[in-house]
């Protein structure tokens, strides 16, 4: 008797539209260094209550309930490429997700050719060589000589 009514109050927590959850990310990831602004779906969030949001341990510098199924995050720095867990900490509790949102892999630079380049040479082809450049996340590409 006392199992099914554990189990019977179980299934009415998980049914309930209003509990404070978390089913996406949208991007799923985003860069090491932040900045990014990224939408988390779900539920449970109340209008103008402030929620705040830890991506792998660190604290989103902006997290705001757009309405009652999605938050708006900025990124903040993360500290290694791979899963982060989200908590989001709110009036309504605390919820958890360990793989909605993962920080890319930045690009490398393997290798730059020619080594030199003379200053006052009109036109001179340099080739950077390395991985990551069209990634998830790489952002746009530039190269400062």
């Amino acid at each position: 008797m006392i199992r099914a009514l554990v189990m019977l109050l179980a299934l009415t927590a998980c049914s309930d539209d209003s509990a404070l959850r978390l089913v996406a990310a949208t991007p799923d990831h985003g860069p090491l260094v932040g900045g990014t602004t990224i939408m988390l779906g779900g539920g449970g969030f109340s209008r103008g209550v402030p929620v705040r949001v830890l991506l792998g341990g660190r604290e989103a510098p902006l997290a705001r309930v757009i309405d009652e199924t999605t938050l708006e995050v900025v990124i903040p720095p993360g500290e290694r490429a791979g899963a982060a867990e989200v908590i989001v900490l709110a009036d309504a509790g605390i919820t958890t997700a360990a793989h909605l949102f993962h920080y890319s892999v930045p690009p490398t630079i393997d290798t730059v050719s020619p080594a030199e380049v003379l200053f006052d040479s009109t036109t001179t082809t340099v080739t950077v060589t390395g991985s990551g450049f069209l990634d998830e996340a790489a952002g746009e590409l530039d190269v400062l000589v």
